[in-house]
């Protein structure tokens, strides 16, 4: 997993560092292919998850696990954030961005782990941009499967509601949480988001 998110991280420096916008424009598009690729059998058992981690399909499934849940994980979340922050303006980015760090971005460690101060209320802030991001990258993923009638995105949809779930549930234990208290525009982007597709994605199967 940390060669994942090595290559990850190396192609969105070298795409800073690219000064062709073309030749970007395809480093780029290509990171968003690698994160949604089926994970082959043959690596399957080289993929190595942090404890109670479901089975993975695809591999964005396995990095937002990764960048969420393991120790090293979330600290490579905060360094890759910087990276995303100054690529943004691409729309594979914001995609591959929503992908990727939607984990990270819904748990109630990530406001916490945003800066070192621990200043809840300024991190909380600092949340929200990356969190509208993460709502138009995932608009976008979730029209795609509509439009070609697929749900290659539905464990990205089961993810998003499972974190509104959580901050309706156990409002007292995600008090740090930055959908539970921080942004109430955020929050009902979210629904409306989750409302909009909730159908589509039907829950009974």
């Amino acid at each position: 997993m940390i060669r994942l998110v090595d290559h990850l991280e190396e192609t969105l420096r070298n795409a800073l560092q690219e000064t062709e916008g073309d030749e970007r424009s395809v480093r780029l598009e290509n990171i968003r292919e690698d994160v949604t690729f089926p994970i082959e059998n043959n690596v399957r058992h080289h993929v190595v998850l942090p404890e109670g981690c479901p089975p993975c399909r695809f591999y964005f499934e396995a990095l937002s696990f990764y960048l969420a849940e393991d120790l090293e994980g979330r600290t490579r979340s905060q360094r890759l954030l910087g990276l995303f922050t100054a690529l943004w303006d691409h729309a594979a980015v914001r995609e591959t961005f929503a992908l990727v760090m939607h984990r990270w971005l819904l748990s109630a460690r990530a406001s916490a782990e945003l800066l070192e101060e621990k200043q809840e209320e300024l991190a909380l802030v600092n949340l929200v941009k990356p969190l509208n991001v993460m709502i138009k990258g995932m608009n976008v993923l979730f029209w795609e499967d509509v439009h070609t009638l697929c749900q290659y995105f539905r464990p990205l949809f089961l993810a998003l509601l499972e974190a509104l779930t959580r901050c309706e549930e156990e409002p007292s234990t995600s008090a740090d949480d930055a959908l539970a208290g921080g942004e109430d525009a955020v929050y009902c982007d979210l629904l409306k988001l989750a409302a909009r597709f909730i159908c589509y994605y039907d829950l009974r199967s």
